[in-house]
């Protein structure tokens, strides 16, 4: 039995899932007299009446509970930042949302807000859609694929198993028993409480250890189910014979298996999952046929995946005997590809994929040719279809009436035009693929490489430079030097600072160290800093991207500058501290940069720090931080070039309420209609 308790408190759901198994001998309850029935409802109550306790004990508390009604909105006004993305979980309930339909960020943030909702509704209703099948005349394989459409193949192979399985025996009996303990217990209708026969039954335990007169009783005593069987099957030490033996006992062998280890409902395909050729020849005999559900594994994909296994565990053998069995039969694969080169193929969760090597491997030794099994076909789904349509329309009401947004269905289709409009308006391409076409034009010149990507856009020369930075030489850190500096931490905590950095020069260091040492000792913390820099481990940076993100803010680098160290210069890339600031969006370190007068200057390629400070992209840019950093580099009076304003233009174009403002304050970067976008994607 499994107990799944559950509350929702505003928009939160709470679940404490607490599961234990309780045997149940299936023909004494359909058997027992009410009295002796309650005797066991005792029992089960006890157990439940013991974790309904333990769920009291985590149960939120009337203070804790968020009034907030579950469905909330906000009213977006044209004046507010809605550039910077929110998350509908902030929202008010006080009005209708209304949604700028001409505004590409409003529209992407509606649309991914919408397609989450769908597939959380889709998530949550997809079980009751058996109702396309019995009300409205849709078939299995029309609602199947409409779940996969609006999930995945995960879940449309779980529906479709649980249709499949909902008149087998198991099920049926699980039903039962279900109703039974609701019937005793009404008030846990709403409890979750599941019950479910045990699998397999509680006297087969240890059925292969008994001797062969008792098993005959065993067999006699007790209705073996195909169900028990899948069971055993997929027990690697249970014997051939004794399944052979559980099967002659079988009333109809052909009935679904509800076992659900697979998604499988023959027991045909458990026999094959499990490698057992004997038992797929004798079921074969019985009258079994070769499975081929039309959107399931049938049985001979079931074989091609477990001869994939077979590869591994040493099983080629069977898997093969298997498959030639089956293709007496002419049982069908769904093949991708069925060629000597390759031969692959794909069912939900499962694949198969033999190279030239393996194929004739199996022709070689098991004279079993691969390609001439035969293939059959997928089925599919128009997204037209109206069993789509009609689901479409469902989803899109339920998100309307809880997000509060009446008129979701019309402006849906416009905020799709107006991110498609704007999607083809700018299609940069990939720096990557720029880089590789200018490394072929021009070899091994990388000046004149480097002169030409930068007329392009400077950001592609950073982007080659990371790509193809060579690591300067520095001798291998030893363990015991590893080991001092680690000593030291210890002693900076004690006071001894001085100390500390003596015991750490009493091994020698190379001076390619020396930059390694000082900053692991710098990481101790910034009150260290004046000790450090004025010590013979002192180094002064020729590389700003080698501090640490912690150690690139205003308060390190002004106990930095403090202590001594040079920091006004450009580094060996030619950028100051100016650009790594302006690369963070860090506006108290540049106010802290720019107080104090630091050099702002482009690179030798032309790279300058307000050039990645207004890198934005269609998604994911906090223009909040955009904004208050371009207004910050502002006051370095930069000079103002094309590859500015071609980023401006891009923001334009995507963020105008951001962009507006902008400009308001800083003319220099209006840009006119004609105003090329940048080429190639911003990183």
């Amino acid at each position: 039995m499994a107990l799944r308790l559950q509350t929702k408190v505003g928009m939160v759901n709470c679940k404490l899932d607490l599961k234990f198994r309780y045997t149940l001998k299936n023909y004494r309850f359909k058997q027992e007299t009410p009295q002796r029935m309650r005797k066991h409802g005792i029992a089960i109550f006890s157990f439940v009446f013991t974790l309904l306790f333990i769920a009291y004990l985590y149960w939120p508390s009337k203070s804790n509970i968020d009034n907030t009604p579950a469905s909330v909105s906000r009213n977006i006004s044209s004046t507010e930042s809605t550039e910077a993305h929110s998350s509908p979980k902030n929202q008010n309930l006080d009005q209708q949302i209304s949604i700028d339909t001409s505004n590409y960020t409003e529209c992407t943030q509606m649309l991914r807000t919408t397609d989450e909702h769908k597939k959380t509704w889709s998530r949550n209703e997809y079980l009751t859609w058996t109702k396309y099948i019995k009300e409205d005349g849709y078939s299995l394989n029309e609602v199947t694929l409409a779940v996969e459409y609006f999930l995945n193949s995960n879940f449309a192979e779980m529906f479709r198993v649980g249709y499949l399985r909902a008149e087998a025996p198991l099920t049926k009996k699980n039903s039962t028993l279900q109703s039974q303990v609701i019937e005793m217990f009404p008030s846990l209708i709403k409890s979750g409480i599941k019950v479910t026969t045990t699998v397999p039954h509680p006297s087969l335990v240890g059925f292969s250890d008994v001797p062969q007169s008792e098993k005959a009783q065993i067999i006699a005593e007790n209705d073996i189910t195909v169900d028990d069987i899948a069971y055993f099957l997929l027990e690697p030490l249970f014997p051939d014979n004794d399944i052979l033996l559980l099967i002659e006992a079988l009333k109809n062998s052909h009935v679904v298996v509800s076992y659900d280890r697979y998604a499988a409902i023959s027991l045909l395909d458990y026999a094959i999952i499990s490698l057992r050729p004997k038992i797929v020849e004798a079921l074969l005999n019985r009258g079994h046929s070769p499975t081929q559900d039309e959107y399931l594994g049938s049985s001979m994909e079931w074989a091609l995946n477990a001869m994939q296994s077979g590869y591994n565990n040493g099983k080629r053998e069977q898997a093969a005997n298997i498959i030639l069995q089956l293709m007496d039969y002419s049982a069908t694969a769904r093949f991708k590809s069925q060629t000597k080169d390759l031969i692959e193929g794909y069912f939900p969760r499962r694949f198969y994929n033999f190279n030239a090597e393996k194929s004739q491997s199996l022709i070689i030794d098991f004279n079993l040719d691969l390609t001439i099994i035969r293939p059959r076909e997928e089925i599919s789904i128009d997204a037209r279809h109206p069993l789509i349509e009609e689901i479409r329309v469902k989803q899109l009401e339920a998100f309307a009436k809880q997000r509060n947004i009446p008129t979701a269905k019309q402006l849906i289709p416009l905020c799709e035009d107006t991110v498609e409009q704007l999607n083809n308006k700018w299609t940069p391409r990939s720096t990557s693929t720029v880089i590789k076409e200018f490394v072929a034009r021009y070899g091994s010149n990388e000046a004149k490489l480097m002169a030409e990507l930068a007329k392009l856009d400077p950001i592609l020369v950073d982007y080659y430079q990371r790509q193809n930075v060579k690591n300067r030489y520095r001798k291998p850190i030893s363990k015991e030097l590893i080991g001092r500096v680690n000593e030291a931490y210890n002693m900076f905590q004690t006071g001894e600072v001085q100390q500390g950095i003596e015991y750490v020069l009493t091994t020698p260091i190379h001076e390619s160290q020396h930059e390694w040492v000082m900053l692991r000792l710098m990481n101790y913390g910034e009150s260290y800093y004046p000790a450090i820099f004025n010590s013979p481990i002192r180094v002064d940076f020729d590389d700003y991207s080698i501090l640490r993100p912690s150690q690139l803010i205003k308060s390190s680098i002004s106990s930095m500058v403090e202590a001594g160290a040079l920091l006004d210069n450009s580094d060996l890339h030619g950028k100051t501290l100016v650009f790594y600031a302006a690369q963070k969006r860090d506006v108290d370190l540049l106010s802290y940069l720019y107080e104090n007068q630091f050099l702002y200057s482009p690179n030798s390629s032309g790279q300058d720090p307000m050039h990645v400070a207004i890198n934005v992209r269609k998604n994911g840019a906090d223009l909040q931080i955009i904004e208050a950093t371009i207004d910050m580099l502002m006051k370095f009076q930069p000079h103002i070039d094309t590859f500015h304003l071609s980023r401006m233009a891009l923001m334009k174009s995507y963020y105008p309420v951001a962009y507006s403002r902008i400009v308001q304050k800083h003319q220099s970067l209006k840009v006119e209609e004609t105003t090329e976008l940048p080429p190639v994607y911003l990183y």
